[in-house]
């Protein structure tokens, strides 16, 4: 998906495809979820009808936190992106790769469980490399890499 060399010097996925270069991080914006088989966010309503997440905060159906204005917003509460710029059921704005294929911050990032403050906590293999959930290989921001470093796809490209 990118190469290591892409990256900038934070690690992070290059513009565009971040969304706001320099203040956005998908972790500290997306809910805490239980996965279907497929890997999937199982994003639930509670008694009140609202989307939450596993620790009840607010979320939009696609499992982003939200404030009362469905604005998105990080583990602080900070506004991140504007409810104006998601779509409909509070997605993230689709971008395109230089493939021409659909890029989804999603696709890229591992699941990780995260702290009592909703910051990720990636796990380790055998060898000290950072794994997610699954046991797949992430560099230091949850970005899913191949042994090279390269950010990939779920599904190894």
């Amino acid at each position: 998906m990118f190469d290591k060399a892409d990256l900038d010097e934070k690690g992070e996925v290059p513009a565009p495809f971040n969304v706001e270069k320099h203040n956005f991080n998908p972790h500290t914006v997306r809910g805490e979820f239980d996965y279907d088989r497929n890997g999937k966010a199982i994003v639930k309503k509670n008694e009140r009808g609202t989307f939450t997440d596993k620790r009840g905060s607010l979320v939009s159906e696609r499992g982003y936190r939200i404030d009362g204005a469905g604005n998105v917003i990080d583990n602080n509460g900070r506004k991140k992106l504007d409810k104006n710029h998601t779509t409909k059921d509070g997605d993230l704005p689709k971008l395109f790769n230089y493939n021409g294929r659909r890029f989804d911050i999603t696709d890229v990032i591992g699941q990780i469980d995260k702290d009592k403050n909703g910051y990720p906590l990636p796990l380790t293999d055998n060898e000290g490399k950072l794994i997610d959930n699954l046991g797949r290989r992430i560099n230091s921001k949850g970005y899913l890499i191949d042994d090279f470093g390269n950010v990939i796809d779920k599904d190894g490209r």
